[in-house]
């Protein structure tokens, strides 16, 4: 078995370079390398492929070794509902996911280039590196590439967010976890609508548990908060938020437009993180009823592609939290099953003053993801 993991090593390999190691040496790399052959005839020339933690190396002979490629992670195989599978590296902290096709040696060279790591462009040496790096596809396990923000039920249940790799939230604290939580119960004390709407986003991660671990059919449900501008609605969507991640991260905090394809996308990925929609009533192309029915629905419609095949749908579990200066759903126009799943607070206030907006506002820029 291969390990696809950086070998340390005691030379340095700078790029277009090479370094001289002894025969005892060689006899240790080469257990963790992988030959290949490019070419044919008297144009094939053999690659000794080795991953270290000074690059990526080719064992050319018992004394040297030659370099190939900058080094970076290799940390795992995702395929998605599709079946595509992607290849995850991480280059100098940031994770790339990579389709497989870029692996091919037409287009290694551009597909690493494009993130900054260099690769040897001469002769076979390009790939070689392509043929090592489908070698690892095919033999590092392959996770499942669906986003999914909160929890993940794969063999074991476990919570995607910023400690995720790649991190799929945000989280930064300015102050202890013991500071944060006393300013937080500070900020909501005077106002209960405001310590409503936490808990209804809170919620989420309690109803998607109790969904996927006890089979309980707990359904999505919103929370409408209706009035005139200056009561606190989008303060409290953002406070909201800012327990799952920034506010200024849109998985989490939103306005609310868009086609009804890419809003239903975007809910896909939440199964116990909630979704904050800013001005939901403002002008859009799609009905409202029809997308507050199937969010309530916890999945897309059924639908068929250009072969008459049943597409993949997207389904969810969360809270959705709307602010609107009118009325989301109504009896008027709306079935009772929809309304029922929808909480309206009509006219109500958020925030005591223009003072205690202003520290919740400065409050979730600096201190978010807790939860």
């Amino acid at each position: 078995m291969i390990e696809f993991a950086p070998i340390p090593v005691g030379f340095e390999l700078e790029r277009f370079g090479s370094a001289s190691i002894d025969l005892h040496e060689w006899m240790r790399l080469r257990k963790y390398a992988l030959e290949f052959v490019v070419g044919k005839g008297v144009n094939a020339t053999s690659f000794t492929v080795l991953h270290t933690e000074a690059g990526f190396a080719d064992l050319a002979s018992h004394t040297q070794v030659k370099w190939l490629a900058d080094h970076f992670e290799l940390l795992c195989v995702a395929a998605d509902e599709k079946h595509r599978h992607f290849l995850d590296i991480q280059y100098e902290g940031v994770i790339h996911r990579i389709p497989f096709e870029a692996l091919l040696p037409d287009k290694i060279c551009a597909t690493l280039f494009r993130i900054g790591v260099a690769v040897d462009r001469t002769f076979g040496a390009y790939e070689a590196m392509s043929m090592y790096l489908q070698a690892a596809v095919a033999a590092l396990p392959v996770e499942d590439a669906r986003q999914v923000l909160g929890w993940k039920d794969s063999n074991t249940l476990h919570w995607c967010g910023a400690a995720h790799s790649p991190p799929v939230l945000r989280a930064h604290l300015e102050m202890s976890p013991e500071d944060y939580l006393a300013e937080l119960n500070r900020l909501i004390l005077p106002m209960s609508s405001l310590q409503f709407v936490l808990c209804a986003a809170a919620a989420s991660t309690l109803m998607a548990y109790l969904k996927i671990t006890e089979k309980i059919p707990a359904d999505c449900f919103a929370v409408s908060l209706v009035g005139t501008s200056s009561t606190g609605k989008t303060t409290a969507l953002k406070l909201a938020a800012s327990l799952y991640s920034s506010p200024e991260d849109e998985n989490v905090f939103t306005a609310f437009y868009g086609t009804a394809n890419a809003l239903n996308r975007m809910l896909g990925k939440h199964h116990g993180v909630p979704i904050a929609y800013d001005e939901s009533t403002i002008r859009n192309s799609i009905r409202i009823s029809d997308f507050i029915y199937a969010f309530t629905q916890g999945r897309e419609k059924l639908r068929l592609d250009s072969n008459a095949q049943l597409k993949y749908r997207n389904s969810w579990a969360c809270t959705a939290l709307f602010s609107s200066e009118t009325y989301l759903v109504n009896a008027e126009r709306d079935n009772l099953g929809i309304i029922a799943r929808v909480i309206t607070l009509d006219g109500l206030t958020y925030t005591v003053d223009g003072t205690h907006s202003e520290q919740i506002k400065a409050f979730t820029g600096k201190n978010y993801g807790y939860v």
